[in-house]
């Protein structure tokens, strides 16, 4: 019915962060806690400088961003502060409204492989409506990005407009 969650949207990645970004929380993160990390980092190079407890100089060095530095409940090996992509979304008919979407560790691979399918045809992540749907054979959440349809050159106006806002920037995380 009308209250079942939806099981994809269609957005356009207006724009994403090159940099990967690092989460950390002393105690792991608690589902829907609105606890501040630790430490976090935007740029994947060193904590950010309004970090609560930045827990190394670089990212490189820490030892919780070591593999194996965190054992999952499934006893699987990870790290203990985890990798995600910003990315700023909108929705198609909302161009100059964008949104943050965190793209967590598992949906990574998926997103390059994405990106690299769009390349390959001459297509970048704000030419096109994307369809995005949760992978229901994973274990845990997982994304699925599916081309949808080219934006028109109207929308694609609107889209770089807003890729260049500061509001983009915020959601970003970029300097």
């Amino acid at each position: 019915g009308d209250g079942d969650p939806r099981g994809s949207i269609e957005v356009v990645i207006i724009k994403g962060n090159r940099a990967l970004s690092k989460v950390y929380y002393k105690d792991g993160y608690k589902e829907g806690s609105a606890d501040k990390p630790t430490c976090y980092s935007n740029d994947n190079v060193a904590p950010a400088l309004d970090a609560a407890n930045p827990q190394s100089a670089k990212c490189e060095t820490c030892k919780h961003n070591m593999w194996g530095s965190r054992i999952g409940d499934n006893g699987m090996k990870g790290k203990a502060c985890s990798d995600s992509r910003r990315l700023a979304i909108a929705a198609p008919d909302m161009l100059n409204d964008p949104m943050l979407l965190r793209v967590p560790a598992a949906s990574l691979k998926p997103l390059m492989e994405y990106n690299e399918g769009l390349i390959k045809r001459g297509a970048k992540y704000p030419m096109v409506v994307t369809k995005l749907s949760f992978d229901p054979a994973a274990a845990s959440p997982k994304l699925v990005f599916k081309p949808v349809s080219f934006v028109s050159a109207e929308q694609l106006r609107q889209i770089e407009e807003t890729a260049a806002s500061s509001v983009v920037h915020k959601i970003l995380g970029e300097g």
